[in-house]
């Protein structure tokens, strides 16, 4: 009996990590939520922390030809 209550105690918590995936890492500005490791492009949805918490918006390029992150 304990066998089989340690294996699916295993299988239990193997299973919560599985489908918990991996932590998404926001960035740190709007410029870095779209270039760097994201290699993210025009269109694409995009995230940052601010001061007022996660702002979510769209990248694009500004007049300067900087992709950078839009708020919705």
């Amino acid at each position: 009996m304990m066998f089989k209550l340690s294996t699916v105690t295993l299988a239990a918590f193997g299973a919560v990590f599985l489908l918990a995936g991996q932590a998404h890492a926001l960035a740190d500005n709007p410029v870095d939520a779209c270039n760097g490791s994201n290699h993210y492009g025009e269109g694409h949805s995009c995230s940052y922390k601010s001061a007022d918490g996660q702002v979510d918006g769209y990248c694009h390029f500004t007049e300067t030809n900087v992709l950078t992150c839009d708020p919705a």
